[in-house]
């Protein structure tokens, strides 16, 4: 071929043992026989199939090579001394190289059931494997930080074992489907990728040729509905799964232990998970309350049966007042479910299960529920939410009684406009608004009655409210615990990293947590943030406050809030809570908001420092809360009978 001496040619030729589960070739060094001396790989001259690939391990009993290079079928020329000799890693996936010097052309088999670092003679194709004690001609870097890099001995770290993924076949509330697709697996975790095709055909999943997200192109992706995806792994090896609106849940197990993650995102993004994480997982988080947990007397029916609607609604509204207004909610977004069965006198829920989504409702179920708000005989009604369904019963309605009024209550802010989801809604409401059919809007956003009133729509702002017995309820003595509950409603308004990161400079303080998300997860366990008990879902009503009594101080640290309920709350169960500063909350209140206010919201010292003083403080802060609690309550009452005024 022409070489020049000590030059040799490296051909990753594409082909593979008949065990091998690829024909890869992954090259970590070379080294020139004589004198020892490392030849530099960024200085090779390889075409353009030939990866750069950063910190490659070989194994637990060699270093973790700085630099390499991979390919699946392409050619370099390496230039060196008298004779050079190639390092490369030698594993499961791995094919044939052919090697091409002046004394001739020999073919490497480096297929090897398990993953271990070899040295090539190009002149004989004998292979050498690296072992303890070997000097490795090659860039690397140590294992351990203090140390100059060495190469350890010992036994190898365990086998490798299962790892599966499987689609569920279930998603959020918000998700436009329930597929699960894995991006990426590196089994051994050193850069090195499973093609997923086979694997994706075997259990039923659709192979892919590519998607592109999280800034590149990822190439033979695997998508799944339902069923299992399963493949070898090593505890360091790592799966890189897609976030998108169309994402659902997935069950993910490793040995012995399983976790469930809802990879729905309202953008594209990725997660990424080593084998060895959900182990941790698994033993820190209580994924789902208990059965017991979960008895709950104040939600609604998960279902209603259709043939069972017009009983269920027969007792529901038995003791309306058709003189007073009523408030049709929807009980799937607790928050505005609990929202406007404070605000007002008298609710609905409609559809009538707290599973029951707003898509689900047909045509036919447009029609019965408007039946039914017509024979409550109620002549003024408020919607609460938003949901599209409703603009449809309100129609419905009025078209069997014109004089039948309708206000709304929005429970949206400035920053969820720009959501395409929330300003699709808004925009069919102010239609509404503008014809006549909707009388007047309710905002619990402090300022966007502004906003309307300035487009001559009539608008009030209506704070939320938690009443609660002032005389039987006295502020919590606990002070090494505080509380983190979230909805899973938002996870870019209202994230917890950085009240998570807080607690770590708060010695001697834990915490308990519900509906953390897969990132949390990751970084509690990564991290060992203290904790008492965690739960992945959010917790059913009762249960919350059960819980909230347990902590001295509740976390409700976020980026966008309108009129937040669960500081509300926290407080109606004697536990303070701190607030970002995004709401009105505290705002008119010198002492509360020093207390409570932290104005920085991303910045874990300053979580931190408040909340040591609170939690130093509950007792003064929470009698401060009851004289903030009455006028408030004064302020509530006025704004309600304003917006049905």
């Amino acid at each position: 071929m022409g070489e020049q001496i000590g030059e040799i040619v490296v051909e990753a030729t594409g082909r593979r043992h008949p065990e091998a589960q690829g024909d890869e070739v992954l090259i970590v060094g070379a080294f020139e026989t004589a004198t020892g001396d490392r030849l530099g790989l960024h200085e090779v001259n390889a075409d353009d199939s030939w990866i750069t690939v950063k910190e490659v391990s070989g194994g637990p009993e060699v270093p973790i090579f700085s630099v390499a290079l991979r390919s699946n079928k392409g050619a370099m020329r390496i230039g060196g001394g008298a004779k050079t000799c190639v390092t490369a890693i030698s594993h499961p996936w791995s094919g044939i190289v052919q090697l091409s010097c002046d004394k001739g052309d020999v073919e490497v088999d480096l297929y090897s059931p398990s993953t271990r670092v070899v040295i090539i003679d190009p002149e004989t194709g004998e292979l050498r494997e690296v072992k303890s004690g070997d000097a490795i001609a090659a860039s690397f870097r140590s294992l351990s930080a203090k140390t100059e890099p060495t190469l350890s001995s010992g036994k190898r770290v365990g086998k490798p074992d299962e790892f599966q993924i499987t689609a569920l076949g279930e998603s959020s509330a918000d998700a436009k489907d329930c597929e699960v697709v894995i991006l990426d697996v590196e089994p051994l975790g050193f850069g090195v990728s499973l093609d997923l095709s086979a694997a994706a055909k075997q259990a039923g999943w659709i192979p892919d040729t590519e998607v592109d997200a999280a800034g590149r192109v990822w190439s033979h992706i695997a998508k799944g509905y339902s069923g299992t995806l399963s493949f070898k792994c090593q505890p360091d090896g790592r799966v890189v799964l897609l976030r998108h609106p169309w994402s659902g849940k997935a069950e993910i197990s490793y040995g012995d232990a399983t976790i469930v993650i809802d990879l729905y995102s309202p953008t594209p993004d990725t997660i990424e998970l080593q084998a060895r994480e959900i182990g941790q997982m698994s033993e820190s988080l209580d994924f789902a309350p208990s059965s017991d947990d979960e008895q709950s007397n104040d939600e609604a029916p998960a279902r209603v049966a259709h043939s069972q609607r017009q009983e269920y609604y027969a007792r529901l509204t038995a003791d309306i007042d058709p003189h007073k207004p009523v408030a049709i909610y929807v009980p799937r977004w607790r928050g505005v479910a609990l929202s406007t069965e404070t605000l007002f006198e008298q609710s609905l829920p409609v559809p009538a299960g707290q599973e029951e989504h707003p898509d689900e409702i047909s045509a036919a179920d447009i029609a019965e529920y408007a039946d039914i708000l017509v024979g409550t005989g109620a002549k003024h009604f408020v919607i609460s939410g938003g949901d599209l369904f409703n603009i449809q019963i309100m129609d419905a309605v009025q078209a069997i009684d014109s004089r039948i009024r309708f206000d709304m209550l929005w429970h949206s802010n400035f920053l969820q406009m720009g959501e395409p989801h929330d300003w699709n809604l808004l925009r069919h409401w102010l239609h509404a608004l503008r014809d006549g059919r909707v009388h007047r809007i309710g905002v619990v956003k402090e300022g966007l009655e502004k906003w309307f009133e300035s487009f001559g729509i009539s608008s009030v702002f209506i704070p939320n409210f938690v009443p609660f017995d002032t005389e039987s309820v006295s502020a919590t003595e606990v002070d090494d615990c505080v509380g983190l509950w979230l909805s899973g409603s938002s996870h870019y308004r209202k994230t917890p990293h950085a009240a998570l990161s807080a607690l770590s400079l708060m010695p001697g303080v834990q915490f308990k947590a519900s509906g953390l998300d897969i990132n949390a997860q990751q970084l509690v366990v990564n991290l060992g943030v203290p904790f008492y008990r965690m739960w992945q879902r959010p917790l059913p009503r009762d249960m919350l406050h059960k819980e909230m009594r347990t902590t001295g101080l509740t976390f409700y640290v976020t980026l966008s809030e309108c009129s937040p309920m669960l500081p509300l709350e926290s407080f109606a169960n004697g536990v303070p809570c701190l607030v970002g500063p995004a709401s009105h909350l505290f705002r008119d209140d010198e002492r509360l908001r020093d207390a409570l206010v932290v104005e920085r919201p991303l910045s874990p010292a300053a979580i931190a420092e408040k909340a040591t003083d609170v939690l130093s403080n509950q007792k003064g802060i929470f009698e401060n809360y009851l004289d903030y609690y009455r006028r408030e309550e004064g302020r509530v009452k006025e704004s309600v009978a304003r917006l049905l005024a």
